[in-house]
């Protein structure tokens, strides 16, 4: 399509949708088909920035997530496990994407959509920031970046979408726009249905409640079917790496769970070449057992009526160049401390002064990774 000059907002017709399915359809249409057109059509804005986020006030996406706590924590100032480096940059990533989203708009009808408005009728103490709202076409969108297409949007998100729809004066119809980072080509956008009255109540009384929490200094209780080895508390990055809440230690390790520490490359070569060799001496452990209690065994039962004739020392073969003795034991005496110790406690006492305590020793043993 060759270069188009700027055009006016008279210029430009306005779509009009029944439902968000039609508008998701549309819109999804309308990104694929800038992916099509020359690329000096589409332009980012660089002067533009994210709006800052407000640090003392409850936001939306904390409301949507079923585990209220991130919120608590970071609105009391509870310091995180880390500062991942990796968290910004996807954040920056998210951004360009939702930049890319708009330049689409903003070629095709300049002027028409608001970008980084904040919701108009949340509740006091809650904040949220709309992606994109087309006001003359009633259409909120909200943009979303991810590793993969990987289908419809997470339960939090659409919940999250439906709460700023919910308390806009308008009532817009929802959309999601999921662009994926690798391929802008898998770009898909998905209605976001929602009951305005039951949203706006629901999000009064989450917010209410967080709030007392937090007034209260009554931590959140972890969410019911949460598990510190699954995901969202921990999950597994495509690069094989565990990651985990930024507020793990304040959850699980708090509560007594224990969890792998995160490892090093170093650590996990290590690991792969010790655990090679503990499955080669397992193998060796298991074969000689065998033969001690299998074929060994059932010979020294032949040679035993000729050593309780002759005697526990016999000559051997003269290529052997050894002897055979045999060494009979006595029945080694133990006593049950623990039916001793309950039956008189004082038998402990008395006995203390003697105890001993061996050095300490190590085993590693290998265990099965949570799905």
């Amino acid at each position: 399509m060759p270069a188009q000059g700027p055009r006016t907002c008279d210029e430009v017709e306005t779509p009009t949708f029944t439902t968000a399915a039609d508008a998701a359809a549309w819109t999804e249409g309308v990104l694929k088909g800038a992916l099509r057109q020359a690329p000096e059509n589409i332009h980012l804005d660089s002067r533009s920035t994210a709006t800052p986020r407000q640090e003392d006030v409850i936001h939306v996406t904390e409301l949507a997530q079923d585990c209220k706590r991130l919120a608590y924590f970071r609105i009391t100032g509870v310091p995180r496990d880390y500062v991942d480096a990796a968290d910004a940059h996807w954040a920056h990533e998210g951004w360009l994407k939702e930049q890319w989203t708009r330049a689409v708009f903003r070629a095709a009808w300049p002027g028409r959509l608001r970008y980084q408005m904040p919701v108009p009728m949340l509740p006091a103490g809650v904040a949220g920031t709309l992606d994109l709202f087309w006001k003359d076409a009633n259409v909120l969108y909200d943009v979303k970046s991810r590793s993969v297409n990987t289908g419809p949007p997470y339960e939090k998100d659409r919940k999250q979408v439906a709460t700023y729809a919910a308390h806009m004066p308008t009532y817009p119809l929802a959309v999601i726009i999921h662009v994926p980072r690798e391929n802008l080509s898998e770009v898909a956008c998905y209605p976001v249905e929602y009951d305005a009255a039951k949203v706006r109540t629901t999000t009064v009384a989450d917010a209410a409640q967080l709030q007392a929490a937090i007034d209260l200094k009554q931590v959140p209780q972890i969410p019911d079917g949460y598990d510190a080895l699954q995901f969202p508390c921990s999950f597994r990055q495509r690069d094989g790496e565990t990651k985990r809440c930024p507020y793990f230690s304040n959850c699980w390790q708090a509560a007594g769970v224990v969890v792998p520490a995160p490892s090093t490359p170093m650590m996990q070569d290590l690991m792969r070449r010790h655990r090679a060799l503990s499955e080669e001496a397992t193998r060796l452990e298991k074969e000689a057992e065998g033969i001690r209690h299998g074929p060994r065994k059932d010979l020294e039962q032949q040679m035993a009526a000729y050593f309780d004739t002759f005697g526990n020392f016999v000559a051997g073969p003269a290529d052997m160049a050894v002897d055979l003795k045999r060494i009979v034991y006595a029945g080694r005496t133990t006593y049950d401390t623990g039916k001793a110790f309950a039956k008189d406690p004082e038998i402990e006492r008395r006995l203390e002064p003697f105890k001993k305590v061996g050095d300490e020793y190590f085993q590693h043993r290998y265990v099965q990774r949570k799905a």
